[in-house]
């Protein structure tokens, strides 16, 4: 898979789970390489925070391929609702979601703009900070946690979260790869001593010498090959970063010192039975033979430990680091706001949703859609006082939405049963 492709591959995860902005900046890395890709530019129309910026990504989908169904309805209902704003004076609430594009859907009535220009003036309301000021809340119900909890205590949520693995390998990584490759070579040398060790004492003392210790060499010069090339196997992988490679290091680590202590074993027998057999009579073959057994035993042992520590270390080159879910609403338009607080709504994260669409209130206060929203995500974390006065302010400002009437009237029958 290209760069490019997994690019747009992340991008689409990104936004099919309500990560906007990160699906925003991967997607946009893809037209910037490949600015022919109507996949990307139709996705990164769902995720843009304006319909002028939604429009330019149709209008580009309909140039590379006029007949795309998706781009066409995204543009009529883009020319519909821009019609119905300006009709009625009011922006639309949120960039038109497209068909086959993950644009999170709104969680309450379509947008109504205020039906009567003598609508009530909206009530100040107090926001959540002020009515329950709590340090690190639970993004999902709002109650308190600390820094260190990884579990939030009251609804029992998840409090981390993993972020991408990063794109360029770690100097731990590259090591890895580096020692398993130095490490296949080692016992490949070690293998070949072994090899040649055979040979010499079938050549000078002859096959009955040999027989005496077949089973151990045979199975050491075995061992040896094998461990090796899985070696070798393990560094290519882990240079591609598959991982099934990262969980077989750790066993193939096992396999590497059976390799070594089958080396150890075979290689000290032999060097026993050399004497035995007359081998002390050639110069300097017993010395030559325990140095090349033992030099690589202990350079490989070496490297299996470093090996070992390694693997600690690399795990976010393969799943990424843990973070820490914040409470934290960065300024935005609201729109924004609103967006992202549907996202943080597809997530289960009501509190979040709640801080996101106080801020939209805060910019747009007389639209109902923002407050109809707000009022069920403070039901939702039992904030019924709060939930009502947002709700009837919505109900004031759209009398006649139906849907509007009836949050209303569930969040006041929950809140007259929680007072109960």
């Amino acid at each position: 898979m290209t760069t490019t492709e997994t690019l747009l591959q992340r991008g689409i995860d990104a936004a099919r789970v309500g990560r906007r902005e990160n699906a925003r900046e991967l997607l946009m890395q893809v037209v910037q390489q490949d600015e022919r890709n109507e996949l990307a530019w139709l996705w990164l129309s769902g995720v843009v925070d304006t319909p002028e910026d939604q429009r330019v990504c149709l209008e580009n989908v309909l140039e590379i391929n006029p007949g795309n169904q998706h781009a066409r309805r995204g543009l009529a209902m883009l020319e519909e609702r821009a019609k119905a704003s300006s009709s009625n004076g009011e922006q639309s609430a949120a960039p038109v979601a497209v068909s086959g594009v993950a644009v999170p859907p709104k969680p309450a009535a379509p947008v109504l703009s205020p039906t009567s220009v003598t609508a009530p003036e909206p009530e100040e309301t107090p926001m959540l900070a002020e009515v329950s000021p709590t340090r690190y809340p639970c993004p999902y119900c709002g109650k308190p946690t600390s820094l260190r909890q990884r579990t939030c205590g009251n609804c029992r949520k998840a409090l981390t979260y993993r972020l991408d693995a990063p794109e360029k390998r770690s100097l731990p990584l590259l090591l890895l790869v580096a020692l398993w490759a130095i490490s296949g070579l080692i016992l490949i040398i070690g293998g070949g001593f072994l090899v040649a060790a055979t040979i010499r004492l079938i050549r000078e003392e002859g096959l009955e010498a040999f027989n005496a210790v077949a089973a151990p060499t045979v199975t050491g010069i075995g061992g040896i090959l094998l461990a090796a090339i899985l070696a070798v196997a393990l560094a290519v992988a882990l240079w591609r970063r598959r991982v099934w490679a990262y969980f077989t290091t750790m066993g193939m680590v096992g396999v590497g010192f059976l390799g070594l202590v089958a080396l150890a074993g075979s290689g000290g027998q032999l060097l026993a039975a050399l004497p035995q057999a007359g081998g002390g009579a050639v110069p300097g073959f017993g010395n030559a033979i325990t140095l090349g057994l033992n030099g690589p035993l202990i350079c490989s042992a070496v490297l299996l430990l470093g090996a070992i520590a390694l693997c600690v270390i690399i795990w976010p080159d393969f799943y990424g680091r843990t973070a820490r879910l914040v409470s934290e609403v960065p300024l935005r338009d609201d729109v924004g706001h609103y967006n992202a607080g549907v996202s943080y709504k597809n997530q289960g994260m009501w509190y979040m949703a709640a801080r996101e669409w106080e801020q939209a209130v805060s910019k747009k206060q007389r639209n109902p859609n923002y407050r109809h929203a707000l009022g069920l995500a403070y039901a939702q974390i039992s904030e019924f006082s709060l939930a009502v006065q947002q709700l009837r302010t919505a109900a004031q400002l759209a009398p006649k939405d139906n849907d509007i009437q009836d949050s209303l009237a569930a969040v006041e029958r929950r809140a007259e049963q929680a007072r109960n």
